[in-house]
């Protein structure tokens, strides 16, 4: 809840705390000084933790929408025909580059820093670098899920200019 001045309901009671501290217990001669800067101190804790908490919120959205925009593009992905068969979270075969700067043969780019070998579906690659980035990046093993073969497969990135993740059955990931 917002009042007219656009105080947020925490910082607002924080305020009006502090105020009755300052001003009614001012008025008593009894007040020291150091109680009252104590006073001063726990509403500016107190609007500290209540920004920080709003700031967190924001940032949980943001990862939340970031996280909704990664699944449709893994989806995306996926529903292409040419890009789903059997093998570990892979795709049909191609033969030379699809335009990635990653400098391997056979790979494609699946949208933003993201290129998957001939072995790997583009969904698959997705959410390799979504579990690598969730990870902490770096050097760094975990299980990836594939939604082509609905089964986990274990994953070990090498970080560098270009972070390679291998797996599954013969999965290659390539992340700039």
């Amino acid at each position: 809840m917002r009042d007219h001045r656009g105080m947020g309901k925490h910082n607002w009671i924080a305020g009006v705390t502090a105020l009755l501290l300052v001003g009614g217990l001012g008025a008593c001669s009894r007040v020291s000084p150091q109680d009252l800067e104590a006073a001063r101190q726990a509403g500016a804790a107190e609007a500290s933790r209540s920004t920080a908490e709003e700031k967190a919120k924001a940032d949980k959205a943001r990862l939340e929408k970031d996280v909704e925009a990664l699944k449709k593009q893994a989806a995306a992905a996926a529903a292409k025909p040419a890009q789903s068969s059997p093998s570990g979270g892979g795709t049909s075969r191609t033969s030379g580059s699809s335009g990635s700067n990653s400098g391997t043969v056979g790979s494609r780019n699946c949208g933003g820093t993201v290129t998957a070998n001939s072995a790997t579906s583009c969904s698959f690659a997705l959410t390799v670098a979504s579990d690598w980035q969730a990870n902490g990046g770096g050097n760094a093993a975990f299980w990836s899920y594939s939604t082509v073969t609905n089964k986990p497969y274990w994953m070990r990135c090498s970080a560098g200019v270009v972070t390679v993740c291998r797996g599954g059955n013969g999965a290659a990931v390539y992340i700039r």
